[in-house]
C-alpha cells in the first residue's frame, strides 16, 4: 500500500527533494541515499534551473510490498505526463532506493537535466548475494610484497568509506573480508589472554576500527561476512601451548582440546561484541592434514558452528565446500563426501540465519570458460542441487588470478557465464582475487597524474561490469559507454567505442585462461603470460611454447594444439580449433588498436584517457603475440608430427612475429607502468623482463626434431 503521509526531505537549497515514507524519516540508510542523489545531481540541477532548460526534479517514494516491487528492486516513472521533472519510485526496502536514485541521478546527468530523456524503469536483481572478495593483508593467506604493502592502507577508513560507496555504485550488496584467523584481531578469547599479544590500547584501537567499518557498511545497506581458514592461531597462542599454526596453509591438522576450546569461544566473542558482523564462512581443508572428511565435519560442528550457536544471536554462515575428499590439503572430490556435507549442511534446520554453500568456480580461474568446467580439487556432480537444496543456496566465486595490472572489460563474457550459471539452487557470487588487494595503488607510477586514490579505481570498469550485471544482465553496453563517456568527458559515440575496443582487447585473456586449465592461483597469469608447472615452484615462469602446445584446455569447447595436430582432430560442432582461435585474436587485437589510435588521435592532450587506452593497446600487441605463438604452435606440432621441413621454416616465422609483438607489448607497458612491479609469483614482474624468454621460442623451434614431443602437462 502506498502511504498517504510523505516526509519531505530537502536536499539542498534548490528545490530539488527526495519525498521519504515516514518510516525512514531517521533512518540512516534512508538518508545516505538521498544525500548520495543529492550530490550526484546537483550541478546539472544547477545549470537546469540556471539555462532555464529544466526544473530541478522531484521524486516521491513509495514503499511497497515486495509482491510489487522485488527486494532490492525499483520501478521508476513520471508522476504526470505534463512535462514536469516529478517522478515517483516504487521500491519495497532501502537497497531498492539505494539503487533506484542511483539510476535517476545517472539518466539525469546523461540527460543533462531534460526531464523529458529520463526513462521509466523496472529493475529487479538476478541473483540475491552479490558479494566481492577482499583478502586481508594480516595474517593473509598467501604471504608477499604485494600483498603486505597493504597493510596500513586496508586500515584506513577513508579507502573503506570510498570502497563501499564504490559497491553501492555497482549494487554490490556484500563484503567479505578474509584472513586465516581475523577474529583475533577483533577479540580476545574468554579465558585467553594470549589470544593476541596486543596491549589494551592496541585492542581498543583495532575495535574501533572494525567497529567503524561496519558502520559504514550498515549506513550503505551491506553486508559484512568474515571468512578464516579454520586450524589456524596467532603466533603468542601457539607458542604458548605449542599447538596450531599461524603460517603454512597446508599441513597436518592440530588435535587439542584446548585449541577447539578457543576457537568456539573467540567466535561466540566476536559475534557478541560486533552485533552489525553479519556473517562467517569457513573453509573445509585447509591446515586439516590426516583428518578424514568426516573429521573435519566432526571438528566444524564443535567449534565454529558451535560459537556461533553460542552467540546467541542470529547470522549467516557460509559453508564452503570441503576441497579435500580424502586426508591430504591438496584438493580432491567425491560424490560421497558431497552427498555427507549436504547432509550436514541440510540437518542444520535451526540454524539462526541463512546459509549459503560455496564453491570455486573453475578454482581459482574464473575468468576463462563461462561454463562451470571443475571446482578444487576437480570435477563437481550435482549431488549439491539435485534434488532443489532444503535450507541453503550455492554462491560461486569467481576468482581473478589473471590480471591485476591492465584494465579489463568484457561485458559478453560475464552475460554468458550468468545465463549459464543462475539455476534457481544459484544464490549468487563471490568476486575477487587471492593474490592482490585492491587497496594501495602501488601500480601507477609514482608522480603520474591521475583522478583516483586507491588500487581498486584504477580497475573501475572491472567492478562496474561485474556489478551491474550481476543485479541485471541484460543492463545494456550503451549504460557501459555512457560510464566511460562521462569519466573522460567524451561524447557517448566516443564511450561505446571504448567500451568495444576493450571487450575486443580482453579477449586476449579470455582466449588464453579457456585454452590452458590452471587450477591453483600461480597456474596461469594470463597477463604476463606466466605459470606453474609444479606446485613446489616458487616462481611463476614464461609459458614456453612446448607449455602452450601441450597444457590442455580449460574451455570443453576448445582443443589443444598437440591434440589438434597429433589426433587429426577435425572442426566438430561446438568445438573451437587452434586456428579459429588464432584469427579471432588477431581480428579483435587490430580492431581495437585501430580504435584506440582514433579515439587519442581526437582527443590528444587527455592525458588520463590515453593511460587508460594503454592498456587497451597493450591487451592488443598480447593478442597479436598469442594469435603467431598459436599459429607457430601449430606448424611446430605438425614438424614434429613429421610433415615436412616448411613446416619447421613456418614454426619460426611466426614464433619471430610473436616475439616482435612481445616487444611492442613490453614498450607500451614501460611507457605506463614503474619497472618491476610486484606480483606475488615473480616480485620484480614486467613485460620487458621475459623478452628473452619469447626469443627462446624461437630457438625451440629451431632445435625441434621429427618425431620428439614434449611431454604433456596437466595440473
Amino acid at each position: 500500500m502506498k502511504h498517504a503521509i510523505l516526509f519531505i526531505f530537502l536536499v539542498s537549497s534548490l528545490s530539488a527533494e527526495v519525498k521519504l515514507p515516514p518510516e525512514w524519516r531517521d533512518d540512516p540508510v534512508a538518508k545516505y541515499a538521498v544525500d548520495r542523489w543529492s550530490e550526484k545531481t546537483r550541478q546539472v540541477s544547477i545549470h537546469s534551473i540556471n539555462s532555464g532548460q529544466a526544473s530541478s526534479p522531484t521524486i516521491e517514494v513509495d514503499l511497497v510490498s515486495n509482491d510489487l516491487v522485488q527486494a532490492e528492486g525499483f520501478a521508476l516513472e513520471p508522476a504526470s505526463d505534463n512535462g514536469a521533472a516529478e517522478f515517483t519510485l516504487s521500491v519495497s526496502d532501502r537497497r531498492g532506493l539505494l539503487y533506484g536514485l542511483d539510476d535517476f541521478a545517472e539518466q539525469w546527468n546523461a540527460a543533462k537535466g531534460d526531464s523529458a530523456l529520463v526513462l521509466s524503469r523496472e529493475r529487479s536483481p538476478r541473483v540475491s548475494f552479490r558479494a566481492l572478495k577482499f583478502n586481508l593483508p594480516w595474517l593473509s593467506y598467501r604471504r608477499g610484497e604485494a600483498l603486505q604493502t597493504h597493510t596500513e592502507t586496508a586500515r584506513d577508513l577513508e579507502m573503506w568509506e570510498d570502497y563501499l560507496d564504490m559497491m553501492v555504485a555497482n549494487r554490490f550488496n556484500t563484503l567479505t573480508l578474509w584472513s586465516l584467523h581475523p577474529f583475533a584481531f577483533m577479540v580476545k578469547a574468554p579465558g585467553y589472554p594470549e589470544t593476541n599479544d596486543f596491549s589494551p590500547e592496541e585492542m581498543a584501537d583495532w575495535q574501533n576500527f572494525w567497529k567503524s567499518l561496519f558502520a559504514l557498511a550498515d549506513q550503505r545497506d551491506i553486508d559484512v561476512y568474515v571468512f578464516n581458514w579454520n586450524i589456524f592461531t596467532t603466533s603468542t597462542f601457539a607458542k604458548k601451548h605449542n599447538i596450531g599454526s599461524d603460517g603454512g596453509f597446508f599441513g597436518e591438522a592440530t588435535h587439542s582440546e584446548v585449541l577447539e576450546d578457543y576457537t568456539r569461544k573467540i567466535v561466540a566473542e566476536t559475534l557478541k561484541t560486533y552485533p552489525s558482523l553479519d556473517g562467517i564462512g569457513i573453509t573445509l581443508g585447509e591446515r586439516m592434514g590426516g583428518m578424514t572428511p568426516e573429521e573435519r565435519k566432526d571438528w566444524l560442528g564443535r567449534t565454529i558452528i558451535a560459537g556461533i550457536r553460542e552467540s546467541g544471536r542470529p547470522v549467516d554462515f557460509f559453508y564452503r565446500a570441503p576441497l579435500s575428499a580424502n586426508k591430504g590439503s591438496g584438493g580432491s572430490t567425491d560424490p560421497v563426501v558431497e552427498r555427507m556435507t549436504r547432509a550436514q549442511v541440510e540437518g542444520m534446520d535451526d540454524f539462526p540465519g541463512k546459509i549459503h554453500f560455496g564453491l570455486k568456480f573453475n578454482q581459482s580461474h574464473g575468468h576463462g570458460s563461462p561454463f562451470l568446467e571443475y571446482v578444487h580439487g576437480g570435477p563437481v556432480t550435482d549431488a549439491y542441487w539435485k534434488p532443489l537444496p532444503k535450507n541453503y543456496d550455492v554462491v560461486f566465486t569467481i576468482r581473478n588470478e589473471e590480471f591485476f595490472i591492465l584494465r579489463w572489460g568484457q561485458p559478453d563474457f560475464i552475460r554468458e557465464l550468468l545465463v549459464n550459471n543462475t539455476a534457481p539452487w544459484v544464490g549468487g557470487f563471490i568476486i575477487g582475487s587471492e593474490v592482490y588487494i585492491p587497496a594501495k595503488d602501488y601500480i601507477t607510477p609514482s608522480g603520474f597524474p591521475k583522478d583516483w586514490r586507491w588500487a581498486f579505481e584504477r580497475q573501475w570498469l572491472f567492478y562496474d561490469l561485474w556489478g551491474r550485471l550481476l543485479y541485471d544482465p541484460a543492463t545494456p553496453d550503451s549504460v557501459f559507454g555512457q560510464h566511460l563517456a562521462s569519466r573522460f568527458d567524451l561524447p557517448l559515440s566516443e564511450g561505446r567505442e571504448i567500451l568495444d575496443a576493450f571487450s575486443a582487447a580482453s579477449l586476449a585473456q579470455l582466449h588464453t585462461t579457456r585454452m590452458i586449465k590452471a587450477t591453483a592461483d600461480g597456474w596461469l597469469y594470463s597477463e604476463g603470460h606466466l605459470g606453474k608447472s609444479a606446485r613446489k615452484t616458487r616462481n611463476a615462469a614464461f609459458l614456453t611454447i612446448d607449455t602452450f602446445v601441450t597444457r590442455k584446455p580449460q574451455d570443453r569447447r576448445y582443443i589443444s594444439i598437440h591434440d589438434y595436430v597429433t589426433q587429426n582432430l577435425e572442426i566438430a560442432k561446438n568445438r573451437v580449433a587452434p586456428p579459429a582461435v588464432a584469427e579471432d585474436l588477431e581480428r579483435n587485437a587490430r580492431v581495437a588498436l585501430e580504435t584506440v589510435a582514433g579515439v587519442i588521435g581526437r582527443n590528444p592532450n587527455n592525458t588520463l584517457l590515453e593511460h587508460e587506452l594503454n592498456d587497451v593497446r597493450a591487451w592488443g600487441h598480447l593478442g597479436l603475440f598469442l594469435a603467431d605463438k598459436i599459429r607457430g604452435g601449430i606448424a611446430l606440432e605438425r614438424f614434429r608430427a613429421g610433415h615436412g621441413k616448411p613446416y619447421k621454416d613456418e614454426a619460426i616465422a611466426h614464433l619471430s612475429a610473436a616475439r616482435d609483438h612481445w616487444a611492442d607489448l613490453s614498450e607500451v607497458t614501460q611507457q605506463n607502468y614503474p619497472d618491476p612491479i610486484p606480483y606475488l609469483w615473480d616480485d620484480a614482474f614486467s613485460w620487458a623482463k621475459f623478452l628473452p624468454e619469447a626469443e627462446a621460442d624461437i630457438e625451440i623451434a629451431r632445435k625441434a626434431k621429427v618425431g620428439f614431443f614434449p611431454e604433456v602437462i596437466t595440473p
